[in-house]
Formats: structure tokens, C-alpha cells, sequence
């Protein structure tokens, strides 16, 4: 069977804060292999992360597609466009909702989407950067006591791959232990911290690929 790739379409966005109008992709397609032992989409092709969120190139107001309007645009003067930008929109997206005060897990989640896209990007230096961010933001998180308590389980599961993938080998084995002791964990999520937790102990920090997460 063919799998689908992804797809893009250019357009034209208003950016909300400065009023420019800018050019932009949105996705029409993607094509996921599976996932990434920390939970990170594998996917055919081009990386369409970069295409989930939007960047204005004048302000670097980044957002999702429905905070900015479609424009139609008249004159003969080019555009910018926010392609320049790539993985790194994640942080311009963090760094907003940070000033914006919200909550630390919207902001770990959208430093953990951000290192997903370094990674398919093949930019490890950025990868590392945005791990360690995550990682900081989502501890932040679980001491602010504002972690949804239905995604916990995922949240000490992340801990736990990012404690092993740094080489804390022992935080991380705590931290999947937890998981394990979580009543609302699901069963493959349960299955997978045990899993990741003997990788844990055999000092093995390697990213694993899976192909389902259930």
C-alpha cells in the first residue's frame, strides 16, 4: 500500500500583532512510520512539523493557523516568507506563551514538538537544546502542581526518556517506576516504561524506534 507523504500549499497569512501580511505553507498530507521511544512522530519525507505553527517574518508572532487570517494580498512587492525559520518557530511559540504567563506544560509540550522537529531536521545541537528545555519546563510543571491529571502518566513517561537519553539513568528508572504505579496509565504506556526502564538499567541511552504506540 502507498503511504502518503507530506503535502504542502502556500499561503497568505495577516499576522494578529503587527498587521503584515506574510507567505506560508499549510500541510494537506503527512505520512507517519510509527514513533519514537519519546513519543516523537516518525514520518515519510518532508518533516511537517515545521508547517504546524506559523511565524510572522516581520515580528516573529508565532501562532497556529487559526490565530492569524487568511489575506489576500495586492502589489507588486515580494513577501517575506516564515520558511527561514524551520524548527526554530518552537521557540519563538515558547517563548511567547512564556510572556504570555502560561502554563509550564503548554510550554514543555511545545519545547518536546520542537526537539521532535530538530530531530527530523537532523539539527542535534538544536534537538539537545530543546530536550533539556522540555525537560526543565515540564519539572516546572509537576512543581506548580498544573500537569493535567489524565496526562500525567504521558508526563512522567517523557521524564523518564529524557532522564536516560541525559544519562540520569537512575532518575529515569523512578520516573518509568511511576508510570508503572499510575492507576490511570494505559496498559502500552505501562508496557513501555517497563520496557524503556531495562534500557534504563543496562546504561543505554539510545533513542528506540517504535512503529505503534498501543
Amino acid at each position: 500500500m502507498i503511504q502518503d507523504v507530506t503535502t504542502l500549499i502556500p499561503i497568505r497569512l495577516k499576522c494578529p500583532r503587527c498587521g503584515k501580511v506574510f507567505l506560508s505553507s499549510v500541510l494537506t498530507s503527512t505520512g507517519s512510520i510509527g514513533i519514537y521511544s519519546d513519543l516523537c512522530q516518525r514520518f515519510i519525507g518532508l518533516n511537517p512539523l515545521p508547517y504546524l505553527i506559523h511565524t510572522c517574518p516581520y515580528c516573529t508572532f508565532t501562532g497556529y493557523r487559526d490565530e492569524f487570517a487568511k489575506a489576500s494580498f495586492i502589489g507588486n512587492e515580494p513577501l517575506l516568507s516564515d520558511q527561514e525559520f524551520g524548527c526554530k518557530k518552537y521557540e519563538f511559540l515558547a517563548a511567547r506563551y512564556a510572556n504570555e504567563n502560561r502554563s509550564p506544560y503548554e510550554i514543555a509540550k511545545v519545547y518536546h514538538m520542537g526537539m521532535c522537529c530538530a530531530r527530523l531536521s537532523k539539527d542535534p545541537i538544536l534537538e539537545s537544546r530543546y530536550l533539556r528545555l522540555a525537560f526543565e519546563w515540564l519539572l516546572k510543571a509537576f512543581k506548580e502542581g498544573v500537569v493535567p491529571e489524565k496526562e500525567k502518566p504521558v508526563a512522567l513517561y517523557l521524564l523518564g526518556e529524557f532522564s536516560r537519553w541525559m544519562g540520569e539513568f537512575d532518575n529515569a528508572i523512578e520516573y518509568y517506576q511511576s508510570v508503572a504505579n499510575q492507576k490511570s496509565a494505559d496498559d502500552w504506556l505501562v508496557d513501555l516504561a517497563l520496557k524503556q526502564m531495562k534500557f534504563a538499567k543496562k546504561g543505554d541511552r539510545k533513542l528506540k524506534e517504535l512503529y505503534d504506540n498501543k
